[in-house]
Protein backbone atom coordinates (compact mmCIF):
# COMPACT_ATOMS: atom_id res chain seq x y z
CA UNK A 1 0.00 0.00 0.00
CA UNK A 2 1.12 3.48 -0.74
CA UNK A 3 1.03 6.14 1.84
CA UNK A 4 1.68 9.90 1.91
CA UNK A 5 4.01 11.33 5.47
CA UNK A 6 2.27 13.52 7.16
CA UNK A 7 4.77 13.98 9.65
CA UNK A 8 6.94 12.08 11.39
CA UNK A 9 8.88 12.83 14.87
CA UNK A 10 11.24 10.78 17.40
CA UNK A 11 9.17 8.28 18.66
CA UNK A 12 6.28 7.92 15.39
CA UNK A 13 5.03 9.31 12.72
CA UNK A 14 1.66 10.15 11.04
CA UNK A 15 0.70 8.61 7.22
CA UNK A 16 -2.34 9.53 5.06
CA UNK A 17 -3.37 5.82 3.73
CA UNK A 18 -6.59 5.03 1.44
CA UNK A 19 -6.89 1.68 3.45
CA UNK A 20 -8.59 1.81 7.18
CA UNK A 21 -6.01 0.19 9.81
CA UNK A 22 -6.53 -1.23 12.92
CA UNK A 23 -4.76 -0.46 16.56
CA UNK A 24 -1.89 -3.22 16.84
CA UNK A 25 -1.17 -3.12 12.91
CA UNK A 26 2.06 -3.34 11.53
CA UNK A 27 3.17 -1.41 8.78
CA UNK A 28 6.53 -0.96 6.98
CA UNK A 29 7.60 2.46 6.70
CA UNK A 30 10.75 3.95 4.62
CA UNK A 31 12.45 6.91 5.47
CA UNK A 32 15.34 8.99 3.45
CA UNK A 33 16.58 11.57 4.92
CA UNK A 34 17.29 15.25 2.98
CA UNK A 35 20.46 15.23 4.64
CA UNK A 36 21.30 11.12 3.35
CA UNK A 37 20.82 7.97 4.40
CA UNK A 38 17.51 6.87 6.02
CA UNK A 39 16.05 3.76 7.91
CA UNK A 40 13.47 1.40 7.61
CA UNK A 41 11.44 1.44 10.27
CA UNK A 42 9.04 -1.17 11.74
CA UNK A 43 5.14 0.62 12.74
CA UNK A 44 2.37 -0.11 15.08
CA UNK A 45 -0.91 1.84 14.31
CA UNK A 46 -2.10 3.98 17.09
CA UNK A 47 -4.93 5.48 15.58
CA UNK A 48 -6.82 5.79 12.39
CA UNK A 49 -8.83 8.61 11.57
CA UNK A 50 -11.49 9.27 8.60
CA UNK A 51 -10.32 11.86 6.25
CA UNK A 52 -11.70 13.60 3.44
CA UNK A 53 -12.44 11.39 -0.38
CA UNK A 54 -12.03 8.23 1.31
CA UNK A 55 -8.45 8.67 3.01
CA UNK A 56 -7.28 7.79 6.69
CA UNK A 57 -4.76 9.65 8.93
CA UNK A 58 -3.00 6.65 10.90
CA UNK A 59 -0.78 7.23 13.56
CA UNK A 60 2.39 4.68 14.07
CA UNK A 61 4.64 4.41 16.88
CA UNK A 62 8.10 3.52 15.82
CA UNK A 63 8.96 0.29 17.35
CA UNK A 64 12.36 -1.28 15.85
CA UNK A 65 13.83 0.21 12.79
CA UNK A 66 17.45 -0.81 10.91
CA UNK A 67 19.84 1.75 8.79
CA UNK A 68 19.25 2.11 5.14
CA UNK A 69 21.38 4.53 3.70
CA UNK A 70 20.37 3.22 -0.11
CA UNK A 71 16.66 2.70 0.43
CA UNK A 72 17.23 -1.42 -0.56
CA UNK A 73 16.94 -2.76 3.07
CA UNK A 74 14.37 -5.84 3.56
CA UNK A 75 13.11 -6.06 6.22
CA UNK A 76 14.16 -8.84 8.56
CA UNK A 77 12.25 -12.01 9.19
CA UNK A 78 11.08 -11.64 12.62
CA UNK A 79 9.14 -8.25 11.28
CA UNK A 80 7.02 -10.07 9.16
CA UNK A 81 6.06 -13.18 10.43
Amino acid sequence: MRATVLNVAARGAAVRVKQRLQKGDKLLLPLAFREGGGWLVLCEVRNCTPLDRGFFKVGCVFKEKIDDPTGQARPPLDWIL
